[in-house]
C-alpha cells in the first residue's frame, strides 16, 4: 500500500484502517456516502461493512437511487446481502424511467445477483421476457425470470392502449 493510498486504492486494498483514516470527519474531507458508494461500484464487501460501521448514519442512504446504482453497477451479491439486511426493500426499488432493480440486473446481464434478488423475493414485473430478448440477455437469465413468474404479457394499461396482442385480439372479434 502507498504511503498516501487514495480511497479507491484503500478500497480495493480491503485496506480497513486507510478507509477509516480517508472517511474521519477529523483528518479528511471525503464523503463517506461517496466511500461507501465506491466500495459498492468495486464490489468490496469488506471495506464496505467497514464503513458502514463507522459510520452508521450511512443506512440511511442505502436505498437512494444513486447509491443503488452504484450497487448494481458493481453486482456483488455479498454487497446486496449487507443492503439488504438494513434495507429490505431495496429490492424492489424503481429508478424511474431506468426500470426496476430486477431490471437493471437484466440489462446489466448480472445473473448471479438477478437469481440472488428473485430469491430474496424482489418482483418480477411485465413485459421484462420482451425487455431481457432485446436487450440480449442469455437464455439462462431469460428461464431464470420465467421461474419466477415473469411472462410476455404487457402491463393493463399498455394493452388498453393499444400496444399489446390481446388489444389486437380483442380489436379483431369485437
Amino acid at each position: 500500500m502507498p504511503a498516501n493510498p487514495t480511497l479507491e486504492s484503500a478500497i480495493l486494498a480491503n485496506d480497513l484502517p486507510a478507509c477509516s483514516l480517508l472517511t474521519s470527519p477529523t483528518t479528511s474531507t471525503t464523503d463517506p456516502l461517496h466511500a461507501l458508494s465506491l466500495s459498492a461500484r468495486l464490489s468490496r464487501p469488506l471495506a464496505f461493512a467497514h464503513l458502514l460501521t463507522l459510520h452508521p448514519s450511512l443506512t440511511d442512504s442505502l436505498n437512494t437511487e444513486p447509491f443503488l446504482l452504484a450497487a448494481l453497477t458493481g453486482g456483488s451479491v455479498p454487497i446486496w446481502r449487507i443492503i439488504l439486511a438494513h434495507e429490505p426493500t431495496a429490492k424492489d426499488r424503481r429508478f424511474g424511467h431506468y426500470g426496476t432493480v430486477v431490471e437493471r440486473c437484466v440489462m446489466g446481464k448480472k445473473k448471479e445477483l438477478l437469481e440472488y434478488l428473485l430469491g430474496e423475493g424482489a418482483r418480477v414485473e411485465r413485459p421484462i421476457l420482451l425487455r431481457a430478448k432485446a436487450c440480449g440477455a442469455s437464455e439462462e437469465i431469460r428461464e431464470l425470470l420465467v421461474r419466477y413468474g415473469a411472462t410476455t404479457d404487457l402491463p393493463d394499461d399498455e394493452v388498453a392502449e393499444g400496444r399489446g396482442e390481446a388489444s389486437a385480439a380483442e380489436k379483431q372479434g369485437g
